[in-house]
């Protein structure tokens, strides 16, 4: 599978407008009224709070939100939430801790405010909205011809272009079954860990969206899962139980077989003529290497290579995995 930076080309600019509705969701603490009040200071701002949970379903009106939690796990409960709700998902987010979190993706929010901030602070990022805000505005409704799964991937092409983001790249991620993911777009289409790059790469291949190449993992063909176990097996019987032994020319019989064939008790003795070998060079040599397999005895001149899945046990040549 095809691991690619995602890019696309920007779109014109489009007239702003301030958010004028807002909408607080905050962990419960003492962290959250310095917010609220710094946001009732502001003048010509509606404001909502929703505290310890996520918003009800009638803010209709809200055409921001600002998160604002003391702990990473929060915010990110939060954010999951917001991207993952098909009526807000494309709104901005402001995101308000009291230190710069480490583990959340920039494109889950739309700004970040570190405590303390000033007045001047809070409305510059406010006012940083008004060009998503516009863009999200000339959205179509997406209504019954989508089903729920097709209105979500299409949100995630909607999200790109409102931000004019222009690369997206996976992280390795080795809980995804293909090696990596995208954790804020997956909370968009609510899938398992992988479905993100599954979808962009597919977005890729049908032209709406440009690629690099970064990696290339190798997939199951039955489970698509890149968790292979790739190993030399016996040719003969496909067992990994072999193991790669010195070969013996026997130079007065002319006997050629592994060194262990050779050998008994501390010295070398030829199974065919039975005569002791004794000096290298002048009555056998070790001309090279062959395979022997533990399982079915049989010796090759080189082991054969398979790949098996350790999700779904399909065994399957090199050739066949993508």
């Amino acid at each position: 599978m095809e691991q690619s930076n995602i890019t696309r080309k920007s779109q014109a600019e489009i007239v702003p407008h301030p958010p004028s509705v807002v909408h607080l969701v905050a962990e419960s603490g003492d962290f959250w009224p310095e917010v609220h009040k710094a946001l009732q200071e502001l003048s010509g701002l509606t404001v909502s709070v929703s505290i310890g949970q996520m918003a009800q379903e009638d803010v209709s009106r809200v055409q921001c939100f600002l998160v604002a939690a003391e702990t990473e796990a929060g915010a990110l409960t939060f954010l999951q939430s917001l991207r993952g709700h098909l009526n807000w998902g494309l709104l901005p987010v402001i995101l308000v801790m009291p230190f710069v979190p480490k583990n959340i993706e920039s494109p889950y929010y739309d700004a970040l405010l570190i405590s303390p901030f000033s007045t001047y602070q809070l409305k510059k990022a406010l006012g940083e909205q008004s060009v998503i805000l516009a863009r999200c505005r000339r959205f179509d409704p997406l209504g019954e011809a989508f089903d729920e799964q097709a209105q979500r991937e299409i949100q995630v092409l909607r999200f790109l272009y409102s931000r004019d983001l222009a690369e997206v790249t996976p992280q390795r991620d080795i809980e995804s079954p293909v090696g990596y993911s995208i954790p804020w777009v997956e909370a968009f289409v609510s899938g398992d860990r992988g479905s993100s790059v599954r979808m962009m790469n597919r977005y890729a291949h049908e032209g709406l969206l440009l690629t690099d190449l970064v990696d290339q993992v190798n997939l199951c063909p039955q489970c698509g899962d890149y968790r292979l176990n790739i190993r030399e097996v016996c040719p003969v019987c496909g067992s990994p139980d072999i193991v790669k032994e010195k070969t013996i020319q026997h130079f007065p019989c002319g006997h050629v077989a592994p060194e262990s064939a050779f050998v008994e008790q501390e010295s070398y003795v030829c199974p065919k003529c039975r005569k002791p070998l004794k000096h290298i060079g002048v009555d056998y040599a070790k001309p090279g290497e062959v395979v022997v397999c533990g399982h079915c005895g049989e010796v090759s001149a080189e082991p054969e290579t398979n790949c098996l899945s350790l999700v779904c046990g399909l065994v399957v040549a090199p050739a066949a995995l993508h």
